[in-house]
């Protein structure tokens, strides 16, 4: 299985590990402390990372060509269409509430410091669909077991491939 690697623009951080389990997606299984293990399209992805600032790494299976399954990742992490430190520098910039009521702002800042490279998706509709209608009063580990049961279900449901190509 070859890796392919994706260079991360200065000041656009991913963390695969605050992204992937954040309860966007639900077919993501961590491997490791660097490496996940999921599905896009047609194809298992497998995604590693050591440096959130610079890069991370992906192979899929079956095998494709890297330089286009590379703009797939990028749209699918939205690399590309969102500047994550200006958002961030905007967000945390304190607000001209009531000095006397909480600066939301603020309290942005806090937990942004903590979650660096934590990033949206853009998932595809139908995955999204399904796992929305999944997510309705439940947490994340039983909404990926059900998610995981639909596929062994309907191969068909999310792009014929069954939720067993992903496990360890």
């Amino acid at each position: 299985m070859a890796f392919h690697p994706v260079a991360l623009s200065k000041g656009n951080a991913l963390n695969l590990r605050y992204t992937l389990p954040s309860g966007q997606c639900f077919r993501w299984k961590q491997l490791d402390d660097e490496t996940w293990r999921g599905v896009i399209g047609k194809h298992v992805v497998t995604l590693r990372q050591k440096d959130v600032e610079k890069s991370f790494e992906f192979s899929t299976l079956p095998e494709t060509d890297p330089v286009a399954f590379s703009q797939l990742l990028a749209d699918y992490f939205r690399l590309n269409s969102v500047d994550l430190d200006a958002l961030f520098q905007q967000w945390s910039t304190p607000s001209q509430q009531n000095p006397k009521e909480p600066d939301i702002n603020l309290d942005f800042t806090r937990a942004a410091v903590h979650r660096r490279g934590l990033r949206l998706i853009r998932q595809q509709p139908f995955e999204c669909t399904f796992s929305f209608i999944c997510s309705q009063n439940n947490n994340i580990q039983r909404i990926s077991g059900m998610i995981d049961r639909l596929c062994k279900v309907q191969a068909t449901s999310f792009n014929d491939f069954p939720a067993t190509a992903i496990q360890r």
